[in-house]
């Protein structure tokens, strides 16, 4: 094979050095210079016009290193180059399954709207392909978006749709990730007793898999975790709950996974000064404070605090609750710190959002102008070629009638020429509509470059469309001569040195 030829499974030199760095990069924990790497690739690949199933895997590499370093402006914006070559593919499932996925990152960032409206998006493209698992799945991030701002009924409606199809295909781990889904949704309605339900089904279709895969003890530490601490909360069977909470915590520890250890050693120590015990509740607390923070809430390290100074303060030391409650009120300064910059971050992602549709919307304004010129040009060359052979038809005629009805003919053609007129000047209605049409670029052209006469941006506009001078000349009947030396009279008002092109110039405006 030629170390030029590309395929869908052939990465050249350049493309493959690149890859490589990034994923060294992404070993060692430097997620934002893995990222790099995985653009410059994914644009290198782009630029040798490589086949986009090559492409996509660099893209998507690229915003999963820009997500885990905190960059979310630079990973939308690589999920979106992503994307348009997803849309090469023709892929709509994957096209889909993509705006979920912004959705949940949107979603992560707290721009509601945005996660919404690519939700929506996904949906829509779910329904061409009549794809119902995979709507079924958008139902289930739909449920989430309702969930997350705060409408419950809205959550359980989606939620339920859903169960009702996975108990048809009886997809048990489906079932029970759904369950826990609703019994959290009832949790935030109030409804302690159908939550309690959902969180014993989701326990029970967990145990009937019994399989010790780390996904699936993620589901069931959670719900554990959920329900000990609603029959703790609501005191109805501390007991049992508490059971359920120590469960969280050992799975925890067993699959180290440090923000679960934490929230459960949170929950039992409140349980634990509730029941009195302030020395079990405090080892607990001291071990939540002395674990890796990283991923733990700041809302959790702040109630951790403030636990262990009001402990510390009822046993009388006075001292080391202070100490607590000045690294609580660091915690909150650093908290007001963090949602401020989540404001601020939301807003330029809103920002950068809406510049991208701004941007489309142009784009397709302008093709769609551009489709109309064609086919008005090809509407026009027809009439011309229709509108020359009926001239030729009856001047031949005219060479061999005799004189009296010479006077008849050329009426015939005088009316011809004013249907032609007549023809004209709907054409030129035509052409003010395509003129209107790109009336951001006139207005352009009429700013930089006063000197331009109205034909001439007329020209300009035409050339920025791929009209060609002997197709300029015969929209603007004028002769070839003449539109060439407008062309180079443009030239010169724009100030267009030899050898670059007049139509680039145009289209960079």
């Amino acid at each position: 094979m030629s170390r030029n030829h590309t395929t869908t499974n052939y990465l050249p030199e350049i493309v493959l050095s690149l890859k490589q760095r990034a994923d060294e990069f992404g070993k060692i924990g430097n997620n934002e210079q893995a990222a790099l790497c995985y653009q410059q690739a994914a644009e290198a690949a782009e630029h040798l016009n490589i086949d986009p199933t090559s492409i996509i895997p660099l893209w998507k590499k690229s915003g999963k290193f820009f997500h885990k370093a905190l960059k979310n402006i630079e990973c939308l914006k690589v999920l979106d180059m992503a994307l348009k070559q997803i849309r090469r593919t023709k892929n709509i499932r994957e096209e889909s399954l993509f705006h979920v996925n912004i959705a949940g990152i949107l979603q992560e960032m707290g721009d509601s709207l945005s996660c919404l409206e690519e939700l929506q998006i996904a949906y829509n493209l779910a329904e061409q392909i009549d794809d119902k698992n995979l709507n079924n799945w958008i139902k289930m991030s739909l449920g989430g978006y309702f969930y997350s701002v705060e409408e419950p009924d809205m959550a359980l409606e989606q939620y339920m749709d859903v169960l009702s199809f996975f108990e048809q295909q009886n997809d048990l781990l489906a079932i029970a990730g759904v369950c826990l889904n609703i019994a959290i949704a009832y949790e935030m309605k109030g409804d302690s007793e159908n939550s309690e339900k959902y969180h014993r089904k989701t326990l029970s279709l967990l145990k009937e898999l019994n399989k010790d895969i780390i996904e699936l003890k993620v589901l069931e530490i959670k719900s554990k975790f959920c329900l000990g601490a609603m029959l703790t909360g609501l005191h109805v069977n501390i007991e049992e709950g508490i059971n359920f909470l120590k469960q969280a915590l050992d799975d925890s520890i067993r699959f180290s996974l440090t923000n679960e250890e934490f929230v459960a050693r949170l929950q039992l120590a409140e349980t634990y000064e509730y029941s009195g015990d302030d020395q079990r509740a405090l080892e607990e607390l001291l071990i939540a404070k002395g674990l890796e923070t990283d991923g733990v809430s700041l809302q959790n390290i702040r109630e951790t605090l403030w636990q262990l100074a009001r402990i510390e303060e009822r046993r009388g030391n006075f001292i080391q609750g202070f100490h607590y409650l000045k690294e609580y009120a660091d915690v909150v300064i650093k908290n007001e710190k963090e949602i401020q910059k989540r404001r601020s971050v939301e807003l330029e992602v809103q920002l950068y959002r809406m510049e991208e549709k701004r941007k489309n919307e142009l784009l397709e304004k302008e093709l769609q102008a551009k489709q109309r010129i064609n086919e008005a040009v090809a509407f026009h060359a027809r009439e011309q070629e229709i509108f020359l052979a009926k001239l030729q038809k009856q001047l031949s005629v005219i060479e061999s009638t005799v004189s009296k009805r010479t006077r008849k003919l050329v009426d015939a053609l005088q009316i011809e020429i004013k249907d032609m007129v007549s023809s004209k000047k709907e054409w030129s209605d035509f052409e003010q509509g395509f003129i209107d049409a790109h009336s951001e670029l006139e207005q352009k052209l009429t700013s930089h470059y006063p000197l331009l006469t109205p034909t001439e941006r007329k020209i300009c506009i035409l050339l920025r469309a791929g009209r060609s001078t002997k197709e300029i000349a015969q929209l603007l009947h004028i002769s070839s001569d003449t539109a060439d030396t407008h062309r180079t009279r443009i030239r010169k008002k724009l100030g267009l040195k030899h050898g670059i092109s007049t139509q680039i110039a145009l289209a960079n405006l």
